[in-house]
């Protein structure tokens, strides 16, 4: 069991004369026997005892209770002087365990508080042991559909609303807590499944790659025609069960295109891409394809391609077929072009 205390900054004694915790365990059955005394020195970031007094680990005895942990000073054990007793602490239905120090362990019950169309709202009780200044979360769509849908943030309370989810869709949430000095503690080791409100979107397959390297890759998706489309969202996940290296992208286009060029991606890995068509502010309609990267990195034609003005707003483009080429079975050309004042 960990047991903190604080509030010893009014105190006349000098902070660094405080030694350590001495204990006495009673026992439940006879109330009048004390065992010998024990002594714990302080432990935890802050010595000085101005805030976070001392976490300390007790043994590990389930049919223990811990009656009056007393606060001794000097270094000297002849001259322990009391300084006050703390109100005990019934451990009699508590298992303890024993924390290394330093240690951070996982938040503990966390819940769904409440659910809506878009959002989840979820809270946890702080972990057992550590110093935790903040969390860190990921949600995760469970739906065939929608794995593509991940969200990730950091908290700085033990309660978190995550909003922009898809209705009638299944989560997984995992949380971890980060203490003073940035290190990381184990994610939850269950996962806990949450659902939001509502009726799912519209599933469609009507998308496809049309092009893929090592670090790019270009999609293609049939567009709606039958809803008044606001704009589309595009969505990717790595396909990764370790939580902190998921590669996630989110980005907006706009109604009247239906391609996009993704970059910057890993070779020969799989992810999970989603678009999102949104109608009146609501998502409709979802695509979702997972491919894999090729491990095959791009090669440059060395000689360029020749632009030809025909008429206003109108092009025409000729090239040579790589001589490297000749003997492949070509697929196609696919022909991109972006005007100077872009960098995209």
């Amino acid at each position: 069991m960990i047991y903190e205390f604080s509030g010893l900054r009014a105190r006349t004694e000098r902070a660094t004369s405080k030694r350590g915790v001495g204990t006495h365990d009673q026992t439940i059955v006879d109330d009048n026997h004390l065992a010998n005394l024990t002594l714990f020195a302080f432990s935890g970031p802050l010595h000085g005892l101005d805030d976070r007094a001392a976490i300390f680990t007790l043994s590990n005895k389930v049919t223990n209770s811990v009656d009056g942990k007393r606060l001794f000073c000097s270094s000297c054990p002849e001259r322990q002087r009391l300084l006050l007793c703390l109100p005990k602490i019934d451990m009699s239905q508590r298992i303890t365990t024993h924390l290394g120090k330093h240690k951070i362990s996982t938040p503990r019950n966390i819940q769904i508080f409440s659910s809506g169309r878009y959002s989840l709202h979820l809270q946890w009780d702080v972990p057992e042991c550590g110093n935790i200044v903040q969390y860190e979360y990921v949600l995760n769509g469970q739906d065939e559909w929608a794995q593509f849908d991940v969200h990730r943030g950091v908290a700085s309370t033990e309660q978190i609303t995550v909003q922009n989810l898809l209705p009638g869709t299944r989560y997984i949430v995992v949380v971890r807590g980060v203490d003073k000095s940035g290190r990381k503690g184990p994610w939850l080791e269950e996962t806990i499944e949450a659902t939001t409100d509502g009726k799912a979107p519209t599933v469609s397959q009507d998308i496809q790659v049309v092009f893929k390297s090592d670090s790019e890759m270009r999609i293609k998706w049939k567009p709606v025609l039958h809803y008044p489309v606001q704009h589309y969202e595009v969505l990717l996940s790595e396909q990764t069960n370790q939580f902190e290296a998921l590669h996630v992208l989110r980005a907006q286009v706009p109604a009247d295109e239906n391609s996009f060029l993704f970059r910057d991606l890993k070779a020969m890995t799989s992810y999970n891409i989603g678009v999102i068509a949104f109608v009146n502010h609501e998502p409709r309609v979802i695509y979702h394809i997972s491919p894999e990267t090729s491990g095959r990195r791009v090669q440059h034609w060395r000689l360029p391609a020749n632009a030809y003005a025909r008429e206003v707003g109108k092009f025409s483009v000729h090239w040579s077929k790589p001589a490297d080429l000749i003997n492949q079975n070509i697929k196609g050309f696919y022909i991109e072009y972006r005007l100077k004042n872009e960098t995209g």
